[in-house]
């Protein structure tokens, strides 16, 4: 299901300078890049990008947490046979983060910022709101020639830049520390990291340098809170009270944000393994790519938010975020862990009281259903794995992250 996910909503590659000397994959979601005819370079959304951002939505409801199956038949069944019959909640964004609108995206260019040397430096320097007749149609790169001649992330994994090939591990470290950078310098996320979302403007001998955000086209939503269960005749005489929303904690925004680019570099690197001939990478070289990821992001920091950030990454990853296939075992062995160690703690003050010890029990991870995957793996690019490695690259991502981030 993931790759007709897939091969439905990827729409283009990342538009590229003939200097650079190959082609980029089509990777890019959501919308397409294409040059207009007074030769602008523009992001825009068709039919198919509508569509998906439906689909994006509400696949997203259960990327962050596993889902029975039946859960999500029976949520749809109740929005859309409701008393009202309203089926406004299956069209609104009602996920943790999905894909905005033109003008959605352009407010979150316009918020995010980092600290180059001693001067701030805002996205919107590279990327604009595109109008046709005052109406938005997308988003318009406003130096195109950089990003055209820009090497990403992901073509340093692949191997594709050749003779300039980069060193990838400064490559991974750079990223990760650009994405601290643009964390507290905007005081907020990004809403979505995958490999192709860091380009770097230069590389000379091999090294990277000044890195920059592609389009941040996936939104932080507000959340909508739990509120008194009405009842049927309060509904009937209309004596519902209005929704509370309230945003994503700026700390859950910014580890989310850490938790996809880790799990997606981690997917990537087991696609340059099979492109190498390989079944899949060591475990020890998936430990050494997190270990510099993590080493990127804590290293310039002096506040200890990135510490923060990082251990809350790793309870996501033990909580069984994202959510995918046949890695179950790990996040049990990595809960049984985290709650004995608690227990652990807990008795030595019982112990010092005089009080019994207390038993730790852990009920087992229950399995992750195909479809509420299917959009991680589309997204992580685990879909573009021989069917026979997916498994293994899920499970090499989730333990991964999950020992790397234990600081």
């Amino acid at each position: 299901m993931a790759t007709i996910v897939e091969r439905i909503v990827g729409q283009s590659a990342l538009p590229f300078s003939e200097s650079l000397g190959y082609q980029r994959p089509k990777s890019v979601f959501g919308g397409f890049w294409h040059e207009t005819r007074d030769h602008r370079l523009v992001w825009t959304q068709n039919i198919i990008s509508h569509a998906d951002r439906w689909g994006d939505d509400f696949l997203r409801r259960f990327d962050e947490h596993t889902v029975p199956l039946r859960r999500v038949l029976r949520r749809t069944y109740d929005q859309v046979g409701s008393l009202h019959h309203d089926i406004a909640p299956l069209l609104s964004p009602s996920a943790k983060r999905s894909r905005g609108t033109s003008e959605e995206i352009m407010e979150n260019v316009r918020s995010l910022s980092w600290m180059e040397g001693q001067k701030r430096r805002e996205l919107s320097e590279f990327y604009g709101l595109y109008e046709v007749n005052g109406e938005a149609k997308g988003i318009e790169g406003l130096q195109p020639d950089v990003i055209k001649g820009s090497i990403t992330l992901e073509d340093i994994i692949l191997g594709l830049p050749g003779e300039k090939m980069a060193d990838r591990y400064q490559a991974y470290r750079l990223a990760a520390d650009h994405i601290r950078n643009v964390h507290q310098t905007s005081g907020r996320g990004i809403g979505e990291l995958l490999a192709n979302d860091i380009l770097f403007r230069r590389v000379e001998d091999g090294v990277v340098m000044d890195p920059l955000l592609n389009i941040p086209d996936i939104i932080y939503r507000q959340r909508k809170q739990r509120g008194p269960k009405v009842g049927l005749s309060d509904q009937l005489i209309g004596n519902v009270p209005e929704p509370v929303y309230k945003p994503v904690p700026t700390l859950d925004q910014q580890a989310t944000d850490m938790l996809d680019f880790m799990m997606s570099i981690a997917v990537w690197e087991s696609r340059r393994a099979e492109r190498l001939g390989e079944a899949h990478p060591h475990p020890y070289n998936i430990k050494r790519v997190m270990e510099e990821i993590v080493a990127g992001y804590r290293e310039a920091d002096t506040t200890g938010e990135a510490d923060r950030v990082i251990r809350l990454v790793r309870s996501f990853a033990v909580r069984g975020r994202l959510s995918l296939q046949g890695d179950e075992d790990i996040i049990d062995t990595a809960r049984n862990e985290m709650g004995q160690q608690a227990a652990d703690k807990i008795n030595a003050g019982r112990e010092a009281a005089g009080l019994d010890p207390l038993s730790y029990h852990n009920t087992p991870y229950r399995r992750t259903h195909m479809m509420t995957a299917s959009h991680n793996e589309a997204r992580l690019g685990i879909s573009r794995l021989k069917r026979r490695n997916r498994i293994t690259a899920a499970r090499l991502a989730r333990q991964g992250v999950i020992d790397a981030c234990a600081i």
